[in-house]
């Protein structure tokens, strides 16, 4: 048992990683696509309510940008900041600090992907180390416990 706690974790570490690669890999990709003036249509943060199995309530917020850009005469519309998933926040003021780069009527750049224009984004920054070390200690921390568990 102890040999398949270990192969799993070390699979969704491997996981992890190749996701985060991946991830920087497109964005250094999308550095390099063309850009267009876009008209940003709608700017604000949601506030997502979430219960747990204990009954205890809590907030995630979410910015929610729209914007319209032209490519060969066509037009077409984004809500994409970044390329990656779209961050969840519990803390409002994260979320605003985002959505206030982009109010409604701004004229931001818009990076699209030249191959399928309907693949945008505002901004193709390389994501940061941050996230997959954090999911690689958990993700190693929780390997350990499960293994000191099926070893008593």
């Amino acid at each position: 048992m102890a040999g398949f706690v270990i192969l799993i974790t070390l699979a969704l570490v491997a996981l992890v990683w190749v996701l985060h690669f991946r991830a920087v890999k497109r964005a250094g990709l999308a550095s390099t696509w063309p850009r267009t003036v876009g008209r940003v249509t709608r700017s604000e943060v949601i506030e997502e309510e979430d219960t747990d199995s204990y009954g205890d309530r809590s907030s995630a917020y979410i910015s929610k940008l729209a914007y319209e850009y032209e490519v060969g005469g066509r037009t077409y519309t984004g809500e994409r900041v970044g390329l990656g998933a779209t961050p969840r926040w519990s803390l409002r003021k994260k979320a605003e600090a985002v959505i206030s780069r982009f109010p409604v009527g701004a004229q931001p750049q818009v990076i699209y992907n030249p191959d399928d224009p309907a693949e945008a984004c505002l901004d193709a920054k390389k994501p940061g180390v941050g996230m997959p070390i954090f999911w690689t200690v958990v993700l190693l921390f929780l390997g350990f416990v499960f293994l000191g568990v099926w070893a008593e």
